[in-house]
């Protein structure tokens, strides 16, 4: 049955919507309430991510939240990236049916592989990884870094008191998220019903890259044991 279950799509820090959307759109297709949460501040206007704090962005997955909480029995929150962390600081205040982190940060940044996709670049001349490294660098506020590392800090903690059902899913060709935080997730959480799942080619955003048929095709078989 999917009348009694809604679901909470959280996008990444710097994203949109847009990154969950495949996945939004295919659990809409059977039937199941989704949400997509978009984040405070996070319009595309530089301006307006300055002025939003990490609590901000908690506070908007939180008020859909408790919109949904009086007319579903069960509500599941999925997080992309940096949505995983703000799922987390729900489940750790709020009754979660489950909660799926996809590609969510504990340690940013796989030098290793970003060295690979730049040595790739040289030898096939071409300038796109480099130029979206920079981008990633260089263009969001100072403030806004600064709050991601805050919310960093505070959700780091709270994977520990995840007791929900737990899955995990992680590109092994991550450059963003080193693969090493899917473990640290999936071994801090003390749930009996959790799982981890890696998945190569991914990259980060992993519901529109390669990977993505198969990692929504297991989100949902994960979904429908709950």
């Amino acid at each position: 049955m999917t009348g009694n279950i809604a679901c909470i799509l959280i996008h990444g820090f710097g994203g949109d919507t847009g990154e969950i959307e495949p996945l939004a759109a295919y659990l809409e297709n059977l039937g199941y309430e989704v949400r997509r949460t978009r984040l405070a501040g996070h319009t595309g206007r530089r301006r307006e991510m300055k002025h939003a704090t990490h609590r901000d962005w908690i506070r908007s997955a939180e008020d859909d939240y408790l919109d949904l909480y009086s007319d579903y029995e069960k509500i599941i929150l999925i997080g992309f990236s940096t949505g995983g962390l703000i799922a987390a600081n729900l489940a750790a205040n709020y009754p979660a049916a489950a909660v799926i982190t996809i590609s969510t940060p504990i340690y940013v940044w796989d030098f290793k592989r970003i060295l690979a996709n730049l040595s790739k670049g040289v030898k096939e001349r071409s300038m796109e990884s480099l130029k979206w490294y920079a981008y990633s660098a260089f263009s969001f506020p100072l403030a806004s870094l600064i709050h991601f590392k805050l919310l960093l800090h505070k959700s780091k903690r709270l994977f520990s008191l995840l007791n929900c059902p737990l899955y995990v899913l992680q590109g092994l060709d991550d450059d963003t998220v080193h693969r090493k935080s899917a473990d640290f997730i999936y071994r801090s959480s003390p749930s009996g019903n959790k799982h981890l799942d890696y998945f190569e080619p991914s990259g980060h955003v992993m519901l529109k890259g390669p990977a993505s048929d198969e990692a929504i095709r297991k989100i949902v078989n994960f979904i429908e044991t709950i």
